[in-house]
């Protein structure tokens, strides 16, 4: 009897050992056929790849495609500073108001309204950019843009038409400067070069500006400089239909992956989910995926599933108080501790020359460095020397037009810096299905922070002083980077 158990027992140890060895064998084929189709497709990714100025783009984003991150944020900065600056002056002209003060309380009344408004509807405008996709929303937006410039002059009324036409102008403004096309289009190596070019198709669309249609102005009526303008962009919104592509567009299978077809099936056949989930995914934009609140609550997910997320929102609403800073409170400070008139014109005047200049510099160098300089590092350096030079002339009571000029401008370096850290850490950090939404909370929290800051700087400023208004957002860089130290600020999102 023993013997014929021993037999048996050494069959069945047989039988399970042969068992075993198949296993085996079959999963070295799996794994050498999934590898031999990864690396086909790395070819093939390698392959249909282009870059522009040495940022690569993704597979099947052509040139003219990969062109429109550049196109829509110089333009969206052009009519940014334009519709800004020239409606003060068709306050004055087509309204007739000439009492400085009246002037200066309904221009600051306008823009009060169009940040509160910016903070209500911007997750709104991001959820639209997913739901009915990048080229048909900023194609939208350039055309309406377009027509409302051109309407803009010969609005009837300050508190009707005039303030309407100039609340949705900021809006669409906004979501052309803050898009999603960087991480749409440009492979994840590249897009700390593609962040710097961005700003400069800025700095140019800023320059455009005044060399442009400021001249066009002087040398005709303003109606003719808005004109043009709805022109451009509607020509613009032409370009952007025929090249921009939704990211659902760019993974459909190109014509020249056909020749892989044998090698992929293979791993479908012994992988049937995949396909199905595919199928499965294409065919849910009716409903559950293009729902307004299932867009809203995917983007809640997002920043659920990744916390940098959550400290890039924390960032950009302190970053963006420093708007306040170089928008009114640099010349409030040179006013204020400067009392020879001729000596106050020449410090504004050339701390303003010397912070855009110096701006557009320093990051001359990071096209070739930033992306291999780990995001931490270029976050801790910009965010500490920003706190450090805003807390500088509390702690040295200098009123020197010297001491000023300098601080100022190790302040624009740093809010230049901090700008820059903020882009590469969030544009590495978006997800391909919700990536409107989260630019949405995004610019919500931008414009929470320049109200912030607008309270802070209004009712504070007579309590604390205008220093003390610096001090209080140096101190807050400083807090950041000690809650930042809870964060993997190097995480990559792929």
């Amino acid at each position: 009897m023993n013997t014929k158990q021993d037999q048996q027992k050494r069959i069945k140890e047989t039988l399970l050992i042969k068992s075993v060895d198949n296993d085996l064998d079959r999963t070295d084929q799996e794994r050498s056929t999934n590898s031999q189709v990864q690396i086909y497709d790395q070819n093939q990714s390698k392959n249909n790849t282009l870059h522009i100025l040495g940022v690569n783009l993704k597979e099947n984003v052509g040139i003219l495609t990969g062109m429109t991150i550049f196109i829509v944020s110089c333009l969206g900065s052009l009519i940014t500073s334009f519709i800004f600056q020239i409606s003060n002056l068709l306050l004055k002209i087509k309204f007739e108001i000439n009492n400085d003060d009246e002037l200066i309380s309904i221009s600051s009344i306008i823009y009060m309204i169009i940040v509160i408004t910016q903070i209500m509807v911007s997750p709104i405008m991001g959820v639209f950019v997913d739901i009915f996709g990048r080229r048909s929303v900023l194609t939208i937006y350039f055309i309406l843009t377009g027509l409302l410039c051109a309407y803009l002059p010969h609005s009837y009324y300050v508190w009707f038409d005039f303030l309407a036409v100039r609340l949705l102008l900021a809006v669409m403004a906004n979501s052309m400067l803050n898009n999603t096309l960087i991480p749409d289009y440009v492979q994840h190596q590249s897009i700390g070069k593609a962040v710097i070019y961005k700003n400069f198709s800025r700095y140019i669309g800023n320059f455009l500006q005044p060399i442009t249609f400021i001249s066009l102005i002087s040398a005709s009526y303003i109606w003719h400089s808005f004109n043009i303008l709805a022109v451009g962009m509607g020509l613009t919104a032409i370009y952007l239909y025929f090249n921009i592509k939704n990211p659902s567009d760019l993974v459909k299978q190109h014509p020249d992956d056909q020749t892989s077809t044998s090698t992929k099936s293979q791993v479908l056949v012994q992988y049937p989910n995949i396909g199905q989930d595919a199928t499965i995914a294409s065919q849910m934009p009716q409903k559950s995926r293009n729902s307004f609140c299932q867009k809203f609550h995917q983007g809640m997910i997002e920043c659920k599933k990744n916390p940098i997320l959550v400290f890039c929102f924390m960032q950009n609403f302190i970053v963006r108080m420093g708007i306040v800073l170089g928008s009114n409170a640099y010349n409030l400070w040179i006013i204020s501790s400067i009392k020879d008139e001729q000596t106050v014109l020449e410090v504004i005047g050339l701390t303003n020359f010397l912070s855009t200049i110096l701006s557009f510099v320093i990051q001359i160098p990071l096209i070739k460095y930033l992306d291999c300089i780990r995001p931490s590092v270029i976050f801790t350096l910009s965010h500490f020397s920003r706190g450090v030079s805003l807390i500088l002339p509390v702690l040295i009571d200098i009123n020197s037009s010297l001491f000023i000029t300098v601080t100022i401008l190790l302040i624009g370096l740093a809010n230049c810096l901090t700008n820059v850290a903020r882009d590469l850490i969030f544009q590495k950090n978006l997800n391909n299905e919700s990536r409107g939404v989260i630019v949405g909370f995004m610019d919500f929290f931008q414009y929470l922070g320049i109200l912030s800051y607008l309270m802070v700087y209004t009712f504070l400023s007579s309590v604390i002083g205008l220093k003390g208004c610096f001090c209080f957002l140096g101190i807050l860089d400083m807090l950041l980077l000690l809650v930042s130290a809870r964060y993997n600020l190097n995480h990559k999102n792929t």
